[in-house]
């Protein structure tokens, strides 16, 4: 079986803060108010399974080089709605010549859990305020301040999460200077 949808045109990979207009803001909030329409139940296992994983293996070498304990970066949350779960810059089609997103591609990870979620790859590629106003565009079942908070606490801070995981995991070297630096300045975005 195959499915298939016609040609869109623009180039995957865009990370340009060009692209952080109010236009494409409110297009993308747009698609995922879309996107999110149905909400659904499901279990919280992946991330549960993550905060978890951040606790014990990653949380002990950065508190002994930072001041506080980064408690709160993660929060439950009972929305739930199919997501995305993949919406970086590689996976937005932008019409490089009038700077505009004209597609999403790439549903491959898609899923059912939590809104914010789908508002971390642009938050991580083309900073806070673009994020800010795309969920000023938003009009999902989720209340934006919860989302935001979220977004802002957790998820726009998880690829850091991430690598460091895999780190640990694969028994590499971990980088902790490298990885406490890109924290520490992921922690600093404020949106204006």
């Amino acid at each position: 079986m195959c499915s298939c949808y016609d040609l869109i045109e623009g180039d995957a990979g865009i990370n340009s803060r060009e692209v952080a207009s109010e236009d494409n803001a409110r297009r993308f909030g747009e698609f995922l108010t879309q996107l999110h329409g149905v909400p659904v139940r499901h279990t919280r296992l992946f991330w549960e399974k993550f905060y978890r994983d951040i606790k014990q293996l990653i949380f002990p070498h950065l508190y002994r080089r930072t001041s506080g304990h980064p408690r709160h970066i993660y929060s439950e949350t009972k929305t739930r709605t199919v997501i995305h779960s993949d919406l970086t810059a590689s996976n937005l089609l932008v019409d490089v010549k009038n700077k505009r997103i004209n597609g999403v591609i790439d549903f491959a990870d898609a899923q059912i859990d939590d809104p914010a979620f789908d508002f971390a790859g642009i938050y991580w590629n083309y900073g806070a305020t673009f994020a800010r106003m795309a969920l000023d565009h938003y009009n999902g079942s989720a209340d934006r301040k919860s989302l935001w908070q979220r977004i802002e606490k957790f998820y726009g801070l998880q690829p850091v999460f991430h690598e460091l995981l895999r780190a640990v995991k694969e028994n590499e070297t971990v980088q902790r200077d490298h990885a406490l630096d890109r924290f520490k300045k992921l922690k600093s975005v404020k949106s204006t």
